[in-house]
């Protein structure tokens, strides 16, 4: 069993970037995961790291989940049998169960824990707060977005499918603007026909780098708030679903008034197209640094070209669930053959149902990494369905 520390969860280790797990049901114990691949188990057996009292009830499995770090954050794997676990932000709208596992020689299905402060609920009142403040987080700073957050920020690249997008949202301010490009705006600089096509983009794009940036999200909601309330709309919309009320006088106001004063309020993207001309990941001369798309053999000669896939926006496949690791899987693509190979990921990946490790991918295969399904062609991998 491991040792835990005995402390309050706010100590100063924390500001040193520990991430860490705390049963409110004891409070006073502190489990820290300061190093790569540390894990802790969780539930009402006696063999557990972290031993649940719960309710008395025994709904609760002996062994239910394992919290472990993997590539600077942590995930949840529910290797119950019998029940589901739950991940729960503040502010945001409830995520989807963790289901149990099928039988016992299946691992378990597993998932990223998001955001500075979440909870891991299970039956029993089994109930885990997890932490995690990064040293590289701008709130470690004290002031949330304010002074200059931004020298602390781990701002990445901006991902290889999204760049022709990025660059026409950011064409107006580099050009001097204060606003970023329209939807119109971009379908006329892009080519995309599809109003739809080009609102998705755009949507995908800042949700990755608010996701990234937690001090980020938090602007934009206190930004939606106040122009809710000078506007007079009957409320702001936070970001992920949940919403805050605004000037109750709204209510009154009628349905063409209310879209009049909606149209006057900045886009939802505003704060995000700043962040990338101010960082330099969108110029006039591009959307930035491109990650490499090849490795270096030994002995200095060319490798195969590398496709990383993962949830980071760094990567040139970015698959946006916790159900996928950061950086999941890659394609090593050489002469006349592609590859796939997991990059010991959370969930694992899969080539027509049988999980791999490294694989030669033939045409007509199927590739399943956390909830998607793709299908390489020959070329190219295009998407099957993305299930719930």
């Amino acid at each position: 069993m491991s040792q835990a520390a005995q402390r309050p969860d706010h100590s100063p280790a924390d500001a040193d970037g520990v991430l860490t797990v705390v049963d409110l049901g004891r409070p006073d114990v502190v489990h820290e995961f300061s190093a790569e691949g540390q894990r802790r188990s969780f539930g009402r057996g006696a063999e557990c790291d972290i031993v649940i009292a719960g309710s008395g009830e025994r709904r609760l499995s002996a062994l239910a989940g394992i919290i472990w770090r993997m590539d600077g954050e942590l995930w949840l794997r529910n290797v119950s049998l019998a029940h589901d676990l739950y991940v729960e932000v503040p502010g945001l709208p409830p995520e989807p169960p963790l289901p149990p596992r099928r039988s016992e020689t299946d691992r378990g299905p597993a998932r990223s824990i998001p955001g500075d402060l979440a909870f891991v609920n299970g039956p029993d009142g089994c109930r885990l707060r997890v932490r995690q403040i990064l040293p590289e987080n701008p709130l470690l700073a004290g002031s949330g977005y304010g002074g200059d957050p931004e020298k602390t920020m781990r701002v990445p690249p901006v991902p290889t499918s999204l760049r022709d997008v990025a660059q026409a949202l950011c064409a107006p301010l580099l050009e001097g603007g204060q606003l970023p490009a329209s939807y119109a705006q971009i379908s006329a600089a892009t080519g995309i026909t599809s109003r739809k096509s080009v609102r998705n983009k755009v949507e995908q794009l800042t949700a990755l780098y608010l996701d990234e940036i937690p001090a980020l999200r938090s602007l934009l909601d206190d930004r939606l708030e106040r122009e809710a309330a000078q506007l007079g709309l009957p409320s702001a919309p936070r970001v992920g679903g949940a919403t805050r009320s605004a000037d109750p006088r709204a209510d009154v106001v009628d349905t063409a008034e209310q879209e009049r004063r909606s149209a006057l309020a900045l886009p939802t993207y505003y704060e995000v197209a700043h962040l990338l001309v101010r960082r330099g990941l969108v110029t006039s001369d591009g959307a930035g640094p491109a990650p490499a798309p090849a490795v270096e053999a030994e002995g200095g000669r060319p490798g195969p070209k590398v496709v990383r896939i993962g949830r980071a926006p760094s990567n040139a496949l970015v698959l946006g669930d916790p159900s996928v690791s950061r950086e999941h899987a890659e394609l090593l693509i050489g002469d006349g053959t592609t590859e796939i190979r997991d990059l010991g990921s959370g969930n694992g990946t899969f080539v027509n149902g049988v999980q791999i490790r490294r694989r030669k991918l033939n045409p007509g295969d199927l590739l399943t990494i956390g909830k998607f399904t793709l299908r390489y062609d020959g070329r190219k991998l295009a998407m099957v369905r993305r299930d719930q």
